[in-house]
């Protein structure tokens, strides 16, 4: 009977601790659970508080809004004709540019360089860019102007024009590099951070050696090997997507943040196209302003411009500016449109913003003595085997934009994102140019105050 009473106690012990264990076994499960809920729910409402900053956003989120962006380049072999082809065909302003592998039979020269092919082959060395492209062009057409001394009429130069043009397209990309392209490694070792946006900008973008300023850059690999392409422009729209970066000056105006202080390059539109790109050229910009003669801004000539030209079309630089953008055949602007524009961006949907003036191709109608054929057959008097053009250029021109010293910096940057332009022309109330302002203005002005 004592070693069945002790059975029984000893079963009953049992079942209740394995009771006792289950329901502890279940409870604990419950905590997990709602353990696992207030956990996430906390990670999300921390991640809604948390404000994208220059510090707290990386290199990552940068290229995450790029993400299905095609990266495309150009074989250091290319003759400029075709780059200038396959740039005007995706309507970009650059490229990089990849080492060719070298053809047979050059073995011998190659090593005499020590140069190592099978480990740089296809790694970007540059980038090919319309500056670059109207430098080369405009140092050989300065180069075969000079050969030629009897030049004594601006119809004249169409010859040498076409010639340099000529020239400049069969030679390789190698001899229209840019200079203001640059590289950046992602970083893959072990233990080194993500860059943030503030030190891509200040350390890549805006070079601390000199006034070295990089409007694009190629992101590698820890092997050399193409990744990704970011330019200003990617990031001033990374900005605008993202308000917080600009908090705490986006509602300060142009005047107060001291933008576009920079006196604007302008030129009469009766000027000469190839003297306005010589002007560029040797003043080192991208962009002038074409002005009316009573001084108003009425259009803009920038390097871009040159992209779809063929060496035919290079021949009629020596034409007045005006002329030449109407030879670009701007896209006409809608019916309900006046020049000045009140919207903010070619797309009808979107806000207008107070003061931005897009400005399309009615402005160039009103200016004197431009009066040009865009169709047909016209032959050069005093070169009547170089003819002008039989058909305008299908070039789709971006809108001149505009805005006012009381306009903020919020509306500035939603007219550049939305336009897809890499300036704002600065006017008084009489479309007077008071200032331009950069891409690299903006940037400079967010990494000072921000």
């Amino acid at each position: 009977l004592h070693y069945i009473y002790i059975s029984c106690h000893i079963q009953s012990i049992i079942l209740k601790t394995s009771g006792a264990f289950t329901m502890f076994r279940d409870m604990q499960e419950r905590v997990k659970r709602l353990s696992a809920q207030v956990a996430s729910h906390t990670h999300s409402s921390d991640h809604r508080d948390q404000e994208v900053t220059l510090d707290t956003a990386s290199l990552a989120d940068l290229l995450a809004d790029k993400k299905g962006a095609e990266v495309w380049t150009i074989d250091s072999s290319s003759k400029i004709v075709d780059a200038m082809a396959e740039l005007a065909n995706r309507r970009v302003l650059s490229a990089p540019i990849v080492l060719a592998t070298p053809s047979h039979g050059n073995e011998a020269l190659n090593a005499r360089l020590e140069i190592d092919f099978p480990s740089c082959s296809y790694t970007t060395v540059g980038f090919i860019d319309v500056k670059g492209i109207l430098n080369a062009h405009i140092s050989t057409a300065l180069f075969e102007i000079a050969k030629d001394r009897s030049i004594t009429d601006l119809g004249e130069l169409a010859v040498p024009l076409l010639e340099a043009a000529t020239r400049v397209g069969q030679m390789t990309v190698l001899n229209a590099m840019g200079e203001d392209g640059g590289m950046l490694r992602i970083k893959k070792k072990k233990g080194e951070s993500e860059l943030s946006v503030r030190e891509v900008i200040q350390n890549s973008i805006l070079s601390s050696l000199g006034d070295c300023v990089y409007h694009r850059l190629a992101i590698t690999d820890h092997k050399g090997r193409l990744h990704k392409l970011l330019s200003q422009s990617d990031i001033v729209r990374f900005l605008y997507k993202h308000p917080s970066c600009v908090s705490t000056i986006s509602r300060r105006t142009v005047r107060d943040l001291r933008l576009g202080t920079k006196r604007v390059f302008t030129v009469q539109g009766n000027v000469p196209a190839f003297f306005v790109f010589c002007q560029l050229h040797s003043r080192g910009l991208s962009a002038a302003g074409v002005v009316s003669p009573e001084g108003a801004l009425v259009a803009n000539l920038s390097a871009s411009d040159i992209r779809s030209l063929t060496p035919h079309h290079f021949s009629h630089l020596h034409i007045p500016v005006t002329r030449f953008l109407k030879l670009l055949q701007v896209q006409p602007a809608s019916a309900g449109d006046s020049a000045p524009s009140t919207s903010s961006s070619s797309n009808s949907n979107s806000t207008p913003s107070r003061g931005l003036t897009p400005i399309r191709e009615k402005s160039l109608h009103g200016l004197k003595g431009d009066k040009f054929a865009l169709t047909g057959q016209k032959h050069s008097k005093s070169n009547p085997d170089v003819a002008q053009p039989a058909t305008t250029l299908k070039v789709r021109m971006k809108p001149l934009v505009c805005c006012k010293l009381r306009n903020t910096l919020e509306e500035c940057l939603q007219c550049v994102v939305e336009n897809r332009v890499h300036r704002v022309y600065i006017v008084d109330d009489d479309m007077r140019p008071l200032g331009v302002i950069t891409l690299t203005d903006i940037l400079r002005l967010v990494v000072k105050y921000m």
